[in-house]
């Protein structure tokens, strides 16, 4: 009988993707399904802008009006 020997740098990285791998399926089975119409409010980028602006509410940088006469009135100032 023939023996193999594989190289240790091949085996951890063998070993680094089955435990990547096995991160991605634990994500993937936690993962909530999306309808297309709403996918694009998931997509990175749209997620990077919600968080922005959670950012810029906690921090007071938002303005709220009364009536629509009240905002065009801010924009004209």
């Amino acid at each position: 009988m023939e023996q193999i020997v594989i190289p240790t740098n091949i085996v951890k990285k063998v070993e680094r993707l089955s435990k990547e791998l096995a991160a991605v399926k634990k994500e993937i089975s936690r993962a909530v399904k999306i309808t297309k119409s709403q996918a694009w409010f998931w997509s990175k980028s749209w997620q990077r802008k919600e968080k922005a602006a959670d950012e810029a509410i906690k921090a007071g940088k938002v303005h709220t009006f009364s009536s629509v006469n009240e905002l065009i009135r801010d924009l004209h100032k």
